[in-house]
């Protein structure tokens, strides 16, 4: 297998791989160079490994571990790591999804694999269970057997091992390099024969409930669901085409500040409104959906915001043309952009009553040091409305 690390200059790529990267990556821009299949690969904001049967494109910008752990966290229920890690960089975030998967599906497994009762409907030669007589009398019309039967079976095939199983698959068929954390994982995955694999669709991932007696899988299941929702998996006639784990570190620093201070502020939704949409025009046509609105104790004065995982000196005129748009549209006097890194500063919009405000939530170093940002940035915005 060919492995590709991107973003690249004059790097091969024939026909189908130049087509599979495109349909991929949203985000890649392939530049054609003088030489025929040999182009220049420049990434945006994404992060993870996609390939097939033949090729395997790495992608970066490499980024420290800890940062993308501690901002998945946020997508699902699993601690923000069950592992340290020293390593500054990281060649492949699959390899480190598989060594904190595997090491909290092992602590999951300590206690055997988890069974339940599962209700089954079916057509049998001797009667089990509970008989469906109104079946009997108006799709049999008394004619036995077979005997339409409803029944509960202890088994392993639950949906929690299936979330389990599909998330370990995902990770084992990405990691072809055969790493120690992916052998571990292999040999986990045994333990799970008798449950029905499943392709899940990422948009349509429903939670697992979780109760008293299974909380021990918590961590595990948290993780799988981030897998899924992260990854995917392309069948054609039983054969794998294509597996990928892909992290828009975008949308990822977006959810990460949203949901981060939406904790640390504790208020409802009345005034914490995320992807809170509004209409710059009277017809409704143009409309605007910035990341947050909040609104303060009274209801009027309110701040609207807009996360982006940018590292700059200064914020860009777009940013701040688009948070003008959002003020005026929503009617409000403050815009907070919300940054990886930046020198904090504001404007003052002329003619419009309109303060914009630069502001930072650094996502690096360790989770407390993190956390204690998000908590001025609260305590900040709590002013901003009047609290």
């Amino acid at each position: 297998m060919r492995h590709v690390e991107l973003p690249a200059r004059s790097v091969s790529l024939d026909r189908g791989q130049l087509s599979f990267l495109k349909r991929s990556v949203r985000d890649v821009r392939v530049l054609a160079t003088e030489r025929p299949g040999v182009f220049d690969v420049e990434l945006g904001s994404s992060v993870g490994v996609i390939g097939t049967p033949e090729v395997r494109f790495h992608l970066g910008p490499k980024v420290p571990i800890s940062r993308v752990l501690f901002l998945l966290a946020y997508l699902g229920r699993w601690p923000e790591f069950t592992q340290e890690y020293n390593s500054e960089k990281v060649d492949d975030i699959v390899d480190a999804m598989t060594s904190v998967y595997s090491e909290a599906l092992a602590r999951a497994l300590r206690g055997g694999v988890w069974r339940d009762y599962k209700g089954w409907r079916e057509e049998l030669p001797s009667p089990r269970g509970r008989i469906d007589p109104l079946h009997l009398q108006t799709r049999r019309f008394g004619v036995v057997p077979p005997i339409s039967c409803a029944f509960d079976e202890f088994t392993i095939d639950v949906e929690l091992n299936r979330r389990l199983l599909a998330a370990s698959t995902m990770l084992v068929r990405l990691n072809a390099g055969g790493t120690e954390p992916a052998r571990r994982l292999r040999r986990l995955m045994s333990r799970f024969e008798g449950v029905e694999r499943v392709r899940y669709q990422p948009s349509r991932l429903s939670p697992v409930r979780l109760d008293r007696r299974n909380r021990r899988y918590s961590a595990a299941l948290g993780l799988a669901d981030t897998i899924i929702s992260q990854g995917s998996v392309d069948l054609s006639s039983g054969r794998t085409r294509s597996v990928g784990f892909l992290v828009n570190m975008d949308e990822l620093y977006e959810r990460f500040v949203i949901g981060a201070l939406g904790e640390s502020l504790g208020l409802g939704p009345l005034r914490w409104r995320p992807r809170h949409r509004s209409f710059l025009d009277a017809g409704e046509q143009l409309q605007g959906v910035p990341d947050c609105s909040m609104y303060g104790p009274d209801g009027a004065r309110f701040a609207v915001l807009d996360a982006k995982y940018k590292y700059v000196e200064r914020p860009s005129h777009p940013d701040i043309y688009q948070m003008v748009t959002y003020c005026v549209s929503f009617g409000c006097s403050h815009g907070v952009l919300l940054y990886a890194g930046v020198g904090e500063t504001h404007f003052e919009i002329k003619n419009s009553g309109v303060t914009v405000h630069a502001w930072e939530v650094n996502p690096d170093g360790e989770p407390a040091l993190v956390k204690a940002r998000v908590g001025e940035v609260a305590r900040r915005l709590r002013e901003l409305v009047g609290e």
